[in-house]
């Protein structure tokens, strides 16, 4: 299949009078760069896969595009709630559940769905793995999220803290620690961490910071690893030396204060 062009999509929106399609952020965050208006008779973009920024949504209105934006996951096969009005969705009006959905929110605020539209298991490692539902037929989601008026809820984010999207994929953080640990098999004293910034174009970017000790190892490895990775796991890297690492108290690093001073940092003076 050829990979994503918004230069050639947008000719084919032209040439084959196209009225809905089906985006997900980076797609559309695409189209606006170019400044791309929707073609006479086009109708409606489907947005999902991904959370998309209010500032990103703006641009696109303003430039004249219709959006549905839609929540859904794997679990579902597609999109099970939607916004119709995209202005109420701006402020904070949240999500319209499809009412063959029957759905509830726990006092953890994870979200359960029950529908026969959710699919029945995964096939993992050639054998079936079967959804588990309750006694009452509810399936436990990882997405929480807080009731609104009648059938609407807000996203609040993942209860697995260490799950991200990056153009629509999902990234399990503490996975891609333990593959980026056995690739770099850096030396045990070699201080690093992973850090996520948001990205306007792909939700979050992954910068591997490092400390200045070996710098040319460091880059050596990070372009080895870009090279065969999927681009949505592809690190930008970033050097700091010894007293430049935020610290706690009683001396760990103070993630909190490493991502902030991280992702203040052009993506262009980052390694790659």
């Amino acid at each position: 299949a050829e990979s994503w062009n918004p230069e050639r999509f947008y000719a084919f929106l032209l040439s084959q009078q196209i009225e809905i399609v089906s985006l997900v952020p980076t797609q559309l965050f695409d189209l606006v760069a170019k400044q791309h208006r929707p073609p006479p008779g086009f109708k409606k973009i489907i947005l999902g896969g991904a959370a998309c920024s209010e500032q990103l949504l703006k641009q696109a209105l303003g430039l004249g595009w219709d959006i549905l934006p839609t929540f859904g996951m794997t679990e579902t096969g597609a999109f099970f709630a939607f916004c119709s009005n995209v202005q109420e969705f701006l402020q904070s009006s949240g999500y319209q559940v499809l009412s063959d959905y029957h759905w509830r929110i726990g006092d953890d605020h994870r979200l359960s769905l029950k529908s026969k539209n959710i699919f029945k298991g995964y096939w993992i490692n050639q054998r079936f793995h079967p959804l588990p539902l309750d006694d009452q037929g509810f399936w436990l989601s990882d997405d929480l999220a807080s009731a609104q008026k009648a059938n609407f809820f807000i996203p609040l984010g993942r209860y697995q803290s260490d799950f991200v999207k990056i153009n629509g994929e999902g990234v399990f953080l503490k996975l891609l620690n333990q593959q980026i640990a056995h690739f770099f098999e850096f030396p045990r004293d070699y201080l690093w961490q992973l850090v996520v910034c948001p990205d306007l174009r792909q939700g979050h970017r992954i910068v591997l910071v490092a400390d200045a000790k070996v710098i040319s190892f460091f880059k050596t490895k990070i372009k080895a690893w870009n090279k065969t990775a999927p681009k949505w796991l592809r690190l930008k890297g970033c050097i700091l030396n010894g007293t430049e690492w935020p610290q706690t108290a009683i001396g760990k690093i103070h993630l909190r204060q490493l991502q902030g001073r991280v992702c203040q940092i052009e993506s262009s003076q980052l390694i790659e």
